[in-house]
């Protein structure tokens, strides 16, 4: 009887090509969340991370690289400076299960083909045992991953904030910017003042709403926005009374200054500053606004201020009869 091994034979070949194209890039055991192996594709593109727990499968990731929406990303650079950092490449490799982010750090060294390995959960350290490293991430670098997206820090946002009220003050100051006027009254508040828009091409810039409450004080609030976002808020509000301290017979006041600052980004509040500086009639030296610190606050409930800048932003499409109240429209 004769049989035929040209079913098998193809069977075998087909599997020696997926074992050959599929390789692990690197594996490694954690103190706490056992191991993990970074394996590649090479015929299909797909990089995947798989992790064990007390040999049961936690989880494994996969990504088509072809994919529009990618589970990794990669950053990697070579480290110059010096004859021990020659040849020293620095890997980054970011992904997500579910609700937890992974950050895999790799230093590795090609002359003595050396892996130094951290990984982090949700910026926690997961620590890594250095005796079971094996692998390295050089292949990454080859890949095309796209980089990760990275969250500017409070200083790079602060810049850049700063820069673009430069900007919009200077063009309100040289009167570069297109001025719309709005005035209301509140007798029953009391309160009456005006709200100004300053335009360019069409395009909202900062809105100011100025306002004087009964006898005894007033404020300015002004909403600066870029690409119809609002991006910083300097409110300013002063009210007076009369000094205490003083003889009644010769009555002196007290003006309290308050000012608060609002830095925003994407929506959120980043930072919040606060000042208080009392000037004294009866005194020839005063507290100013250049000589007061500012305070770091809570920005808990500085979200409101989108809501009010847009409030204002539909008052000026609206057909407003002259010195109605804007508190009181629907």
């Amino acid at each position: 009887m004769r049989f035929s091994l040209k079913p098998f034979y193809i069977f075998f070949i087909s599997l020696g090509s997926y074992a050959y194209s599929q390789q692990t890039v690197i594996s490694f055991r954690t103190e706490k969340q056992g191991e993990f192996k970074v394996k590649w594709d090479d015929q299909e593109r797909i990089l995947s991370v798989s992790n064990v727990v007390d040999q049961d499968i936690y989880f494994n990731i996969e990504d088509t690289l072809d994919d529009s929406r990618p589970v990794f990303t990669y950053e990697g650079y070579f480290r110059g400076g010096g004859v021990q950092n020659e040849g020293l490449e620095l890997h980054h490799l970011y992904f997500k299960n579910g609700e937890d982010v992974y950050h895999l750090s790799s230093e590795y060294a090609a002359e003595s083909d050396h892996t130094e390995l951290e990984m982090f959960k949700n910026g926690d350290t997961l620590k890594v045992s250095e005796q079971s490293i094996v692998g390295n991430l050089s292949i990454l670098k080859d890949l095309d991953l796209p980089a990760p997206i990275k969250k500017p820090t409070t200083f790079e946002i602060i810049s850049d904030v700063r820069a673009k009220f430069s900007e919009i003050t200077g063009k309100v100051h040289d009167e570069k910017l297109e001025k719309e006027e709005l005035y209301y009254d509140c007798p029953d508040y009391p309160e009456e003042g005006s709200v100004s828009y300053y335009s360019e091409n069409g395009e909202v810039k900062m809105v100011e709403i100025e306002n004087i409450e009964g006898d005894h004080g007033g404020s300015t609030v002004q909403y600066y926005l870029w690409d119809n976002q609002l991006f910083f808020v300097y409110y300013r509000r002063s009210y007076w009374s009369f000094d205490n301290n003083e003889s009644s017979e010769n009555p002196q006041t007290v003006d309290t200054f308050i000012e608060q600052r609002f830095y925003f980004h994407k929506g959120e509040a980043v930072k919040c500053l606060d000042k208080t500086y009392k000037v004294y009639s009866a005194r020839d030296i005063n507290a100013n606004s250049e000589n007061t610190p500012n305070v770091e606050k809570d920005c808990h409930g500085a979200e409101n201020l989108i809501s009010e800048v847009n409030q204002l932003l539909k008052f000026q499409s609206m057909d407003l009869d002259e010195g109605a109240c804007l508190w009181e429209l629907e």
